[in-house]
């Protein structure tokens, strides 16, 4: 697809998207109608196991055949359908679908013949064929090299001798593809070979039973079974790469299914929470159960993005596609297994009966999490095929903001981003956003490169055109997320633009669009937030800054506090009180103020860090002039509330690539600081294992973010959805700060503030790498606290996410 451009793809994936759409709605259709708790549960008590009419209606809606090239009688849809595994979760489908066309069918394609091709999936596609796939042996665990199975070739033959395990489906199949050595005892991968198998052979026994998910399993004796060798798959000895690839395609859709069957479990817990009355109230009152209800949404978004990564890397490098299979099978058995627990748990004694459909969802989620590989097996092989990726924050991001499928136009503009950040980003400005310990820069140099943006178009790109945006596609305004991540500019002090802004867009007067928003975009204003007060923190609503109305302005009386960089701004907008009653948000008001109007005085607040950052400001009779009002007295909740949007999911357009860069400087941390023992900290099996399982959380959050940048017009206030996601990063950011103060070991205690400051060049004590570690992990201590805990932002989106 490269060369004919992201718009063109868009266009053919928007084609495809239909028919998939089409695909599904009947598939769901048709397994409402169908497919009930107690129909299922028939089925799994039947003799078969599966349901001969259920496999046959599959295969007219075209489910069978999807995922198979046309030229063999399917649809050519993709080598995987989230769409359909997970509307196949939700049903708890035990029909043999994945044995069949993810792992039987897509080695078919993979690795066989065009007349095997020919022979056998055009049967797989019409429903009249069901596989099963051998590739796993006691003992063996999931490594798909460890096989003892034995070949030996005999003249037009080849003889297999040993035992498969746990073969899913081998009960219900006609044709089973089994793995077997044909090169002696070697334990490498090489010389794995494939065969096809038919069930009835001479010399082929099966033990079959159920499995605790309702599918069934069987365990293979092969005695001198004779395969004429024409039933090879593929060639000799090369049935080790084919077999990885398929399973790694059926780990996609078994992660997909887990998706619908969270989904699930998320609908009946809410469901079950909000009728299930106890001391008198729904359970859904009790504010702890509503934070485990957010937690169960938040990890259903984070499980869906990174499948929607790992389904988009099937095609790439075999080691990227392991990474990434591996890093989304660890994540969503993590997510998955704590949403089925979670649901069970707030079911209470009903969740582990067998009647209540949960704890089969439970059993369901329970089995995927095993199957190909668990938690410890996949991050294990993500560590292994992630260990040739570069060291360095530079070269962390390089494969992760390489946007694929570029138009030429978006070449050229993606280009044209590059040049200007090598062109106008000096070294000192690059040294100042090194030095960024918060989330932003020192201010000379934030109001430096704000100056710059302005001058070259870029001063917000992000607002509408009407206010001096741009006019760029979702793409663009991607590409402008990667190469703001690659380059690294000063991080500019952003409550002007990013929240007074669109607050003043929306709800300001048309002379005070005129007057704010230029000055805004030109780097001429810069403000402070004047929200938290020393009583009223996450409780915003509490505020009691007082504004006393005196003709045609406002007398203010009290103070605010945590006003980050009040101390270089203009101007800061505030909440005050206009009025007092039993309802606290009713009395309200937003205004505009500057920061030189007599009676207010700034006291700085340091940080942990020994960071001026905060700020107490006092507001001792100031007077406002009315004129500064933002929307109506007393309505300055609405605006409030508009603005919170922006302040809990704003910042996804900076941090959907910042993890992987933040990634990178730890690694390149551990790859420079020893383990003790004269290796490499990067090289130790602990610390290695903690760098992986944040990066495969970074990979969830930061596909989660992209997704949501894209979605998101320009000058659009963001959704609870960022908020979710936001909950979620904040506490990844924090975890990467432990992990790079862990890596520097003694050199973190040293206090070194000169020399991390911009233009000092004061030469730090002890190496180099060590200088911002700890200032980092004390600073990021107030991620989760600014902007409001995440226990309140819990709390409002269990209202407005859950409408609780």
């Amino acid at each position: 697809m490269s060369g004919h451009g992201l718009s063109q793809a868009a266009t053919a994936a928007d084609e495809q998207g239909d028919v998939i759409s089409l695909l599904v709605a009947g598939l769901d259709r048709f397994l409402r109608a169908n497919y009930s708790f107690e129909r299922r549960r028939a089925i799994i008590a039947s003799e078969e196991g599966m349901a001969p009419d259920v496999w046959k209606t599959l295969a007219e809606l075209g489910v069978l055949g999807a995922a198979i090239p046309e030229e063999f009688g399917g649809g050519g849809l993709g080598p995987v359908l989230p769409e359909v595994m997970e509307a196949f979760g939700r049903a708890l489908v035990v029909e043999p679908y994945v044995s069949t066309v993810m792992l039987a069918a897509s080695l078919i394609a993979e690795a066989g013949s065009d007349a095997l091709k020919k022979k056998y999936l055009p049967d797989i596609a019409a429903g009249h064929a069901i596989w099963g796939v051998a590739f796993a042996e006691a003992g063996g665990r999931f490594n798909l090299d460890n096989v003892r199975l034995d070949a030996r070739r005999d003249g037009d033959a080849y003889v297999l001798n040993g035992r498969k395990a746990v073969v899913f489906a081998a009960h219900q199949a006609g044709k089973i593809i089994v793995s077997a050595r044909t090169s002696g005892e070697a334990r490498d991968g090489n010389g794995i070979s494939l065969f096809i198998v038919d069930r009835d052979t001479a010399g082929l026994s099966m033990r079959d039973y159920p499995t605790m998910d309702g599918m069934r399993a069987a365990d293979l004796d092969f005695a001198d079974v004779r395969i004429p060798a024409e039933q090879l798959l593929g060639k000799e000895g090369a049935g080790a790469a084919p077999l990885a690839k398929a399973v790694d395609i059926a780990s996609v859709a078994i992660c997909a299914e887990a998706l619908g069957a969270m989904a699930v479990l998320n609908e009946k817990t809410l469901e079950h929470c909000k009728t299930r009355v106890v001391f008198d109230q729904p359970l859904s009152k009790f504010q702890v159960v509503q934070h485990r209800l957010v937690e169960m949404a938040a990890a259903l978004e984070q499980a869906r993005a990174i499948t929607g990564r790992a389904q988009s890397d099937l095609g790439r490098s075999e080691e990227r596609r392991s990474a990434s299979v591996s890093a989304m099978k660890y994540l969503v058995a993590r997510e998955a297994v704590a949403v089925a627990k979670e649901a069970v748990q707030l079911h209470g004694a009903m969740g582990i009966t067998d009647e209540l459909d949960v704890s089969h969802y439970f059993k369901r989620i329970t089995a995927i999490a095993t199957m190909f590989g668990d938690g410890d097996h996949h991050i294990r092989r993500f560590i292994a095929n992630s260990k040739s990726t570069p060291v360095g924050a530079a070269a962390a991001l390089a494969e992760v903001t390489e946007l694929k499928d570029l138009s030429p136009e978006e070449i050229a503009f993606r280009d044209e981003i590059r040049r200007f950040y090598a062109e106008n980003l000096t070294d000192d400005l690059r040294q100042a956003a090194n030095f960024t310990m918060w989330h932003m820069t020192s201010f000379e140099y934030g109001r430096r490169w704000q100056k710059i943006l302005f001058e070259h178009g870029y001063g917000a790109p992000n607002w509408p055109v009407e206010y001096g945006g741009c006019h760029w596609s979702p793409t663009q305004r991607l590409i402008w997320a990667a190469e703001l991540a690659r380059a690294r500019p000063p991080l500019v002090m952003g409550m002007g633009h990013i929240y007074a802004a669109p607050c003043i867009m929306k709800f300001g007067t048309d002379e005070q669009k005129q007057y704010f928003l230029p000055r805004i975009l030109a780097g001429e204003d810069w403000w402070a937030q004047g929200y938290s007060e020393p009583g009223a923190g996450s409780d915003l609503a509490s505020l009691s800054l007082r504004a006393h109305s005196d003709g045609d302005h406002y007398v203010l009386n009290g103070s605010k506090i945590w006003t980050t960089m009040a101390h270089h701004a203009n101007r800061i907008f505030c909440l005050v009180r206009t009025a007092t009653g039993p309802r606290k948000q009713a009395g309200i008001t937003f205004l505009l103020i500057d920061m030189d109007t007599p009676g207010i005085e700034i006291r700085p607040i340091v940080n942990l860090a020994g960071d001026h950052d905060f700020n107490q400001v006092f507001f001792t009779d100031v007077r406002v002039p009315k004129s500064r009002r933002l929307g109506g007295e007393n309505d300055g909740w609405t605006v409030a509330r508009y603005l919170l949007q922006y302040e809990h999911g704003a910042h996804l357009h900076t941090v959907n690539f910042e993890n992987q860069r933040r990634l990178g400087w730890v690694r390149e941390i551990a790859s420079l600081e020893t383990d003790g023992d004269g290796g490499r900290l990067l090289d130790d099996v602990d610390f290695s294992r903690r760098i992986a399982e944040l990066a495969v959380e970074a990979l969830a959050n930061d596909f989660a973010c992209q997704e949501e940048l894209v979605r998101t017009k320009a000058g659009e206030a963001p959704q609870e959805r960022h908020a979710l996601l936001s909950i979620r990063n904040k506490a990844l950011g924090q975890k990467m700060s432990e992990l790079a103060k862990d890596a520097v070991a003694y050199y973190g205690m040293p206090v070194q503030k000169e020399a991390r400051t911009p233009g000092k060049n004061v030469e730090p004590v002890g190496p180099e790498h060590a200088l911002l570690a700890m200032p980092f992990y004390l600073t990021q201590r107030g991620a989760t606290i600014a902007g409001g805990a995440p226990e309140i932002q819990r709390n409002n989106l269990a209202k407005r996410f859950l409408h609780l």
